[in-house]
């Protein structure tokens, strides 16, 4: 490891079960770090300042593990404190899910239960919700594992990225609006972004056949809310006229599967819900400083019979556990939701994604205090990729990528070739 003075500290999150304390007591016990947990922190009732305080001082003398979940609404504001502290964080996100971490919680020694009085699955479904909305630099799925591999790995990527920090000048700096889509595809893959939208190379590979169904799908959900007394017949209708494009064969099996799962969607949400549509597809801007704003378009504005907003973004299907890099889900449509909230001058907004495949929801009820732990979780993914670069990330997501064909990094153009 690079010395202490250097090295950024490791911020170790995921929900109850992920391994976090295993990891860092191993790495603590191998290597001699310091591991600060957020528990001790809160028992000492200190403030967000102090804890900020106490990790940086410790950080001088000894590289430093700081366990927590990460799903604390102040989470976002001891990261920018230890920021306006030039004390840099390496945020790693230990990914499990649902089922694993309760079977491994079951399997603990001590029966511990959740100190709320809730169940482990009520606790997990509540982090796993507040986890969507905060970037991570690294991701590491851990279900499967042993813990001890899984210490070795983050130890490496943190020794690497404490020796690979980048200066200023090497920092790609964006200026004054960009959107989520770019965001998106920065995080994927920055070598596809650069080939986008700073070279603006024409795509030279055919779109996949999901992005093309994704975008159809969203047509279609644009002219059914934009009328409440649609059927279910003209709504299938009107996403085969969608999709019926010069060029584009969709093969039957995809198109009935895809014409089943939204005539559930119609049957289980759209004919059932309370909820009323104020807007569809349309516009935010979240102003982030003086010159800089996160401008995009959300696919509806609706209000619940109590009279609050609520915003929601509908995807084709929720990501696949194991394709990295993950993209925090929620951080969409809360930003959205927190421009809206500026816009109509409302105390409390929902933000919403909608899973179309699972038919499930994922929901945050942002405040005034949450929706700032929002700007903040934007704020520090934005600059996250802003010092990763254009730095390629060959993977499962170069089969989907519109130059794969091209990039001298993709795994897709070798293995098709082959």
């Amino acid at each position: 490891m690079a010395s202490a003075n250097s090295s950024p500290v490791l911020v170790l999150t995921g929900v109850p079960g992920a391994g976090k304390s295993t990891i860092a007591a191993h790495l603590s016990s191998l290597f001699g770090y310091s591991w600060l947990n957020i528990d001790y922190f809160r028992e000492l009732k200190l403030s967000t300042d102090q804890i900020a305080e106490r990790i940086r001082l410790e950080n001088q003398k000894n590289p430093v593990i700081f366990e927590c979940t990460g799903a604390s609404y102040d989470f976002e504001r001891i990261l920018q404190r230890l920021k306006s502290l030039n004390c840099a964080t390496f945020v790693v996100a230990l990914r499990i899910s649902r089922e694993g971490a309760i079977k491994r919680l079951s399997q603990r020694t001590n029966n511990h239960q959740p100190k709320s009085g809730e169940t482990w699955a009520e606790v997990l479904d509540w982090t796993l919700m507040r986890l969507s909305l905060v970037p991570a630099d690294l991701d590491i799925p851990v279900e499967g594992e042993l813990l001890e591999t899984t210490a070795k790995r983050v130890n490496r990527y943190w020794e690497e990225a404490g020796l690979s920090s980048p200066s200023k000048n090497q920092i790609f700096e964006l200026t004054q609006a960009t959107s989520f889509t770019q965001l998106r595809k920065w995080h994927i893959c920055g070598r596809e972004f650069k080939f986008k939208y700073i070279e603006n190379t024409l795509p030279t590979d055919e779109l996949p056949l999901a992005v093309i169904i994704g975008t159809s799908i969203h047509q279609s959900l644009s002219w059914l809310f934009a009328d409440e007394a649609r059927s279910c017949s003209a709504f299938l209708d009107k996403f085969e006229r969608c999709i019926d494009q010069p060029g584009i064969t969709v093969d039957k099996s995809e198109l009935l599967k895809t014409r089943e799962m939204l005539e559930k969607f119609f049957d289980l949400e759209y004919r059932h819900s309370k909820t009323k549509t104020l807007r569809v597809d349309g516009a935010a801007e979240l102003y982030l400083g003086d010159s800089f704003s996160l401008k995009g378009r959300y696919d509806r504005l609706s209000i619940n019979p109590s009279g609050e907003l609520e915003i929601t973004e509908y995807k084709l299907r929720k990501p696949k556990s194991n394709l990295l890099p993950s993209i925090p889900s929620l951080i969409q449509p809360a930003a959205y939701a927190v421009s809206v909230m500026k816009e109509q001058s409302v105390e409390r907004i929902f933000a919403s994604i909608y899973f179309m495949e699972q038919q499930e929801k994922i929901r945050v009820l942002l405040d005034r205090d949450r929706a700032h732990s929002v700007l903040l979780a934007v704020l520090r993914w934005i600059q996250l990729l802003q010092s990763r670069g254009f730095r390629a990330q060959p993977g499962p997501n170069c089969s989907r990528c519109a130059y794969r064909s091209i990039c001298e990094f993709s795994v897709a153009s070798r293995s098709d070739t082959s």
